[in-house]
């Protein structure tokens, strides 16, 4: 074989040699054509995060402002009705069960007021015994319905602030002893509001979840 086809086959194996090494199995998911930088979105949740679900989840990008002690207050009150409107919805689906626990209970009491109905003392006694016996199913229901609530939604809990300049803000909050608190920062988020769905989570700033409450944003405006 002559030099010079010796020497064209070195260059052809070089050139092949070559090309393989670029397409190496850790490549192999890589463009055809040129480079390629992709966009990666980390969501902190215990499970798998379907693509059709990224709106169940925002993250914290940057601090706002802070608030004043009037807007925290506006903020704490509207989180406090937030979650009793979501204790109301929780009751409706015990509401038959608590219908058929007090129809029981006013069957025994007709049986006692029958027996004692020449005593008015007794029979005064009797209802307000079973007016008591009644508020005592409806408190004790609401309370296992909020716990549940409560429980539900997390410890962290995040409000919408409006702004003047329409960005997507949030002020956070957190159950603390028997009443809601709300920190005096609000952070911008990675989402528009209201592309995102109800009790969306919030990633924090320091990787906490915190559940978003409340549709419309708050008044809380300066």
């Amino acid at each position: 074989m002559s030099d010079f086809w010796r020497a064209s086959l070195i260059l052809i194996a070089s050139v092949l040699a070559g090309c393989i090494a670029s397409r190496l199995p850790q490549d192999l998911d890589g463009p055809i054509f040129g480079s390629r930088n992709e966009t990666t979105l980390l969501v902190e949740t215990d499970r798998a995060v379907d693509v059709h679900e990224l709106a169940h989840f925002a993250k914290v990008v940057r601090f706002y402002r802070d608030l004043s002690q009037q807007e925290v207050d506006e903020l704490r009150q509207r989180l406090q009705h937030e979650v009793d409107d979501l204790v109301d919805v929780e009751l409706l689906s015990v509401r038959p069960q608590l219908e058929k626990q007090k129809a029981r209970m006013d069957g025994r009491h007709r049986k006692e007021m029958e027996a004692v109905k020449g005593d008015p003392v007794k029979v005064k006694a009797l209802q307000e015994s079973h007016a008591a016996a009644l508020r005592r199913i409806d408190d004790d229901a609401r309370e296992q319905a909020r716990q549940r609530v409560l429980a539900r939604l997390g410890k962290e809990l995040a409000l919408p602030v409006l702004t003047n300049d329409n960005r997507s803000v949030v002020a956070f909050g957190r159950m603390n002893g028997e009443q809601f608190q709300v920190t005096a920062k609000a952070y911008e988020i990675d989402a528009s509001l209201s592309a995102l769905k109800p009790e969306a989570k919030i990633i924090t700033a320091d990787g906490k979840k915190a559940t978003l409450l409340g549709g419309a944003a708050s008044k809380a405006k300066r």
